[in-house]
């Protein structure tokens, strides 16, 4: 398991890139009350009560 932590300002032009090997899980942590969407891979994930779980 590998964790990475960094507080972001999320905006619209916020971006972050990394690349993987393996099959993995990305597991974004925001403020609980967001619900926005987030764009990972192409794909809008929706956020609830500020968690989005993605399998990569």
């Amino acid at each position: 398991m590998l964790f990475l932590t960094e507080f972001l300002n999320i905006e619209t032009s916020t971006s972050i890139s990394f690349t993987t090997d393996n099959t993995s899980t990305l597991t974004l942590v925001l403020n609980s009350d967001f619900s926005k969407y987030i764009l990972v891979d192409g794909v809008k994930y929706q956020a609830a009560k500020g968690l989005i779980t993605v399998v990569l």
